[in-house]
């Protein structure tokens, strides 16, 4: 569970399309357009590959791009794929092609319920740890 207002970093890599032109500019303003209405989002960081053509004629055809998304939830997602996707799904539609979209960082206003640690970790198994660590100081005996 992601719970709302959790902050998310989201690394983009993908390949603009050769059926629309456009400029690393453009893109950037579509996907924020294309974010703003589901995420408080916080930047969007386009850099484009050192592959990029570009024609006088037309603008910017075909090159890769690599794009650092930063933003906050404004509502509850079941995982951290559905953030990822819509993120992917903004860059399809700016840029032409489906991007490869991975997280590289869960802000800490997630809460413990977020499924991002091992399953034996709950509430009640850090609880437990920590009345046995805080008994043991208490009662163990001290070195002389």
């Amino acid at each position: 569970m992601v719970p709302a207002q959790t902050t998310l970093t989201l690394d983009v890599k993908g390949q603009a399309g050769q059926w629309a032109p456009r400029s690393p500019g453009e893109v950037r303003g579509q996907v924020m357009n294309a974010l703003t209405p589901y995420f408080h989002v916080y930047d969007v960081t386009l850099t484009t590959g050192t592959d990029t053509v570009f024609d006088t004629g037309f603008g910017f055809w075909n090159w890769t791009y690599a794009a650092v998304v930063t933003l906050q939830t404004r509502e509850p997602y079941a995982t951290v794929d559905d953030v990822a996707s819509i993120v992917a799904h903004a860059f399809y539609n700016a840029a032409g092609t489906v991007p490869v979209v991975t997280t590289r960082d869960v802000g800490p206003q997630q809460g413990i319920d977020v499924d991002l640690s091992p399953s034996w970790m709950s509430v009640g198994a850090l609880l437990a740890l920590g009345a046995v660590a805080v008994a043991a100081v208490i009662y163990l005996p001290k070195p002389s």
